[in-house]
């Protein structure tokens, strides 16, 4: 019985009473990654480039152009390294919830007990699996970033724009359970 009620509250630890794979909601657009970067392309793109730059307009251009492109490849990126996180989340919990049904059914406890080891053993290594995609995805944006301002600030009459700074917005990831 001990055995049993121990499982139980690993069970619940690893939260497989709560839906397996949903995303955290946070918007991700390129102009909350890069506001000023963002806005001053958007002013170039529409004809607007400030007077003081507008002999620069095309180097402006082409350094947009190229924050744009590593924007999307980090994107892409990282939506490729976590997109089978949650079918892997889902297949892991439903083969804990099917050995704890088999337990429950037959009161033999060492399968769910070692199913439930391995479960963790994999939502860990999900998790991981993740952050580390996060954290690419944000050196990324980082130096995509500071290449657009090393170019831009080196145009003559631009060295005194403000630039985009801070910890760009993560994208949306996969929910894993935590074990912990």
């Amino acid at each position: 019985m001990k055995i049993r009620s121990a499982l139980t509250v690993a069970t619940v630890m690893l939260g497989l009473a709560t839906p397996a794979a949903s995303a955290r909601v946070s918007p991700r657009t390129y102009a909350r990654t890069y506001p000023i970067a963002s806005s001053l392309c958007s002013r170039v793109a529409a004809g607007q480039t400030p007077k003081r730059l507008a002999a620069d307009t095309t180097q402006i251009t082409a350094a947009c152009s190229a924050l744009s492109s590593s924007y999307q490849q980090a994107l892409d990126t990282y939506d490729t390294a976590v997109a089978s996180i949650p079918g892997q989340v889902k297949a892991t919990l439903e083969g804990v919830r099917a050995a704890r049904q088999t337990a429950e059914q037959t009161g033999s406890w060492s399968a769910y007990e070692a199913v439930l080891a391995q479960a963790v053993i994999t939502l860990n290594g999900l998790r991981a699996q993740e952050r580390g995609a996060e954290q690419a995805y944000i050196t990324a944006i980082r130096a995509a970033r500071q290449t657009f301002w090393t170019t831009i600030h080196g145009l003559p009459e631009a060295g005194s724009l403000p630039s985009d700074t801070g910890t760009p917005p993560a994208p949306p990831a996969p929910v894993v359970p935590s074990a912990a």
